[in-house]
């Protein structure tokens, strides 16, 4: 059928958006250097909640 003949041009074109879409992310680039800082700042912040969460487990028992 038609559409099926379509389906591998659709897939390309897909794969080929993704990838422009994907090169923003790159090792190095802004967008990249901001979601690794916001990543180690997330692990921070549940590190220190760790014993906060803690405590509030050992009162509510």
């Amino acid at each position: 059928s038609q559409s099926m003949q379509q389906l591998p041009a659709d897939m390309q074109n897909t794969l080929r958006e993704l990838n422009r879409s994907m090169q923003g992310f790159q090792p190095g680039s802004a967008a990249y250097n901001k979601m690794v800082a916001d990543m180690q700042r997330l692990d921070q912040v549940l590190r220190e909640l760790q014993p906060v969460l803690k405590t509030l487990n050992d009162k509510s028992n």
